[in-house]
Formats: C-alpha cells, structure tokens, sequence
C-alpha cells in the first residue's frame, strides 16, 4: 500500500481563497461523499459547487447520492442542474 498526504478541504479554502466566496470543481472518484461528510463546512463560502456524483461507489459505502445531496443541502447549497452524475450547486 501506498501512503499518501492527506489535505483538508477546508486547509484548502483557508490557505487560497483569504476568506472570498470560491466555486468548486470536483470529481475524486467517489471521495466526494466523505468530503462532504467529514468537511462540509468548508462549503460555507462556495457560490458554486460542481460535482460528480459516483454512484457505485456511493453505495459501496452503504450511503446513496440522496445522502450526498442532503449534505450539499445543509452546506447551504441549492442543486439547480443535474447532468447524468452530475450535480451543479449553487449558493442563494
């Protein structure tokens, strides 16, 4: 196995964004949900968010893309588009 840094999300919009509304571009094959789960209050300043869903792996996981859009939804976010597995975001 192979050891890899791990990187917040929220380490992320802290050392690049100096505190300005970002948008997010994100697909990392499944990951997407544990983002979410452990770091979703990194979103509080993402206008918009868009996401590829994975589905398979999702349920993998035992969870489903509906957990991952209560997730987006209680960061704020609003889902306004959806394009096979993927989710376009957007703040107010």
């Amino acid at each position: 196995a192979r050891e890899v840094p791990v990187i917040t999300m929220s380490s992320l919009v802290d050392k690049y964004t100096e505190g300005a509304c970002f948008s997010l571009v994100c697909d990392i094959e499944g990951a997407e949900l544990e983002m979410l789960r452990r770091d979703g209050d990194a979103l509080k300043k993402c206008k918009c968010l868009i996401l590829e869903t994975h589905p398979s792996v999702f349920s993998e996981m035992g969870s489903s893309i509906e957990e991952a859009e209560a997730l987006i939804s209680a960061a704020g976010l609003k889902i306004v588009a959806r394009e096979q597995d993927v989710l376009v975001a957007i703040r107010g």
